[in-house]
Parts: C-alpha cells; structure tokens; sequence
C-alpha cells in the first residue's frame, strides 16, 4: 500500500469522486472537501492507523535500508537520518531515499562499491536538508525482498525534490499512532480526517 499526502493527489481524488475537469485551487479545496463530507456518501466508522515515525529514522551504520532485484544498499554512518526506498518519479529506477539535517547522515553504499555521499540540500524552514544520491540504482518500480526501509511513493521532477515530498510525508506523521476516525468516500482512495483534527492532512491511499 503506497500513501501520498500531496496536494495534486488529494484533489485527483476529488475530481475522480465528483466528476469535475476543472483543478481546485488552495482556496477552494475546502469547500470541495466539504461537499464531499455532506453528500451522505461516506464510510464514516473508517479508521485510519498513522505510520510510525521510528520505522523511518535511522542512525545505525550498517544497517541494510533495502534490497533490490538482489542489490543490497547499506546506511554508512551513525548520524541521524529519514530514511525509505522508492522509485524515482521522474525515472524507471528505484533505490534508497535518506534525507538528513547532517551531510554524512546521507550516506549509503552497495557491497564491494565507495560510499556515496549526498547529491545536494534544499531549504526548510531556514533549516538545510541533504539529500542521498541515486548511484547504483536498479531498473524498475521495485519491492525490496529485505531491509529496514518501507516503501514511499513520492513527486517532484528531480532528486531534491524527492527529498522535500519524503520531507513533507515525514511531517504529517501525527505525533500519535492512534487510529483516527476518518470519512472514506465510496469508491474513493481519498480518506479525510474528522473536523477538528486542524492540520492533519487528508491521505490518499492507492
């Protein structure tokens, strides 16, 4: 199961529900969340389980992040980092995902290979964000056979911004691992929080 917190998936799912062609701006997205809350077509004893943040941090040099199509891919160093595996949106290549407040957090290799360091950083908050590189990647949209790290399926048109939708699912974690009451339209991977539940974004699941 793949989950996406983003915008453009959120209001594809719209869309898909209400039949409309036009795109929703932030402004409107609300009032069409709401129409769908109201339209009496709901699952409204649906529950949704938060991931676990711990299943992506990792701070263990060593540690095997994923293996893919028998390539196994190894974090290098004990500096704290985000981490998953994930097919590039932008390439038919898969492999593993870290981002990292410190630049050697980052780091990974494959057997009998250098360790590769980041391909580069982007701004959050005032705060910089690095990024793993993609060498060694393998061929396809991949499942790792084993490894500490769960798939992410994310956007963006490079390898940074990977990095920043790997950032932005990291922070719509809740705090709480919880199940949370959600409305599940009918015939629709869009599940929407409960009111009150204010900055909790909705998640499409495929």
């Amino acid at each position: 199961m793949s989950i996406r917190t983003y915008f453009e998936n959120i209001a594809d799912a719209i869309r898909e529900k209400i039949k409309s062609a036009d795109a929703y701006t932030p402004e409107e997205m609300p009032e069409a969340i709401r129409s769908i809350k109201t339209g009496g077509d709901l699952y409204t004893n649906y529950s949704y389980t938060p991931p676990d943040i711990n299943e992506y941090i990792c701070e263990t040099s060593r540690t095997l992040l994923c293996t893919l199509s028998g390539r196994t891919f190894y974090k290098t160093t004990d500096d704290f980092a985000y981490v998953c595996y994930a097919k590039q949106s932008y390439s038919n290549y898969s492999g593993p995902l870290l981002i990292s407040k410190i630049a050697d957090g980052v780091k990974y290799t494959v057997e009998n290979s250098p360790t590769f360091s980041a391909i580069g950083s982007f701004e959050h908050n005032g705060e910089t964000w690095y990024v793993s590189t993609d060498e060694y990647f393998m061929r396809g949209d991949l499942t790792s056979s084993a490894g500490f790290c769960k798939k992410f399926v994310g956007s963006g048109s490079n390898r940074l911004q990977m990095g920043e939708s790997f950032l932005n699912f990291i922070l719509s974690i809740p705090s709480s691992s919880d199940p949370i009451p959600c409305y599940k339209p009918t015939g629709s991977g869009l599940i929407l929080p409960p009111d009150g539940y204010d900055g909790f974004p909705a998640i499409y699941i495929e």
